[in-house]
């Protein structure tokens, strides 16, 4: 059974089927407010919760500068970070798009529904003793970034 678009006229969370078929705009919205805040309650218990926000534009995070809110918006800034967000998302059954550098992507005005986990993760750490270098997946790194004389033998 197809689910009627919500009042925002952004996807519905769930299916209206089993008695709210025929709810008002308003109470289909209500309704979908409140599972916002219950996801938002479950994911609080894992993240840190002043990192945890509530319908954030994504529009200045992509390179195109469009685009409507997160349900759920949550920066990570290191790999440990990511895993805890990710965890937390899937084993509270909260949807989850995970957000890079905002390249090659465009997000439509109604945004995207569940939890937004933007990669922030950017450590790197150099050991030209040993020719290796590693980056966290939320690294840029570009030959135009750094001077190729602060990595020796990379």
């Amino acid at each position: 059974m197809e689910s009627a678009p919500s009042a925002a006229g952004r996807p519905p969370l769930f299916s209206l089927a089993g008695g709210v078929e025929g709810a008002s705009p308003d109470t289909r919205l209500s309704q979908e407010a409140r599972h916002v805040e219950r996801w938002r309650r479950l994911l609080g218990r894992d993240l840190e919760p002043s990192r945890l926000q509530s319908e954030v534009s994504l529009a200045p995070y992509t390179t195109f500068k469009i685009g409507g809110p997160a349900d759920l918006y949550y920066r990570a800034l290191d790999a440990n970070d990511l895993v805890l967000a990710l965890s937390a998302a899937r084993e509270h059954g909260v949807p989850w798009f995970l957000l890079g550098t905002g390249a090659n992507i465009l997000v439509g005005d109604r945004g995207i529904r569940g939890l937004v986990i933007h990669n922030h993760a950017r450590g790197v750490d150099a050991a030209p003793e040993f020719g290796r270098l590693t980056a966290e997946s939320g690294a840029v790194l570009s030959p135009d970034d750094d001077d190729p004389a602060d990595l020796p033998g990379l």
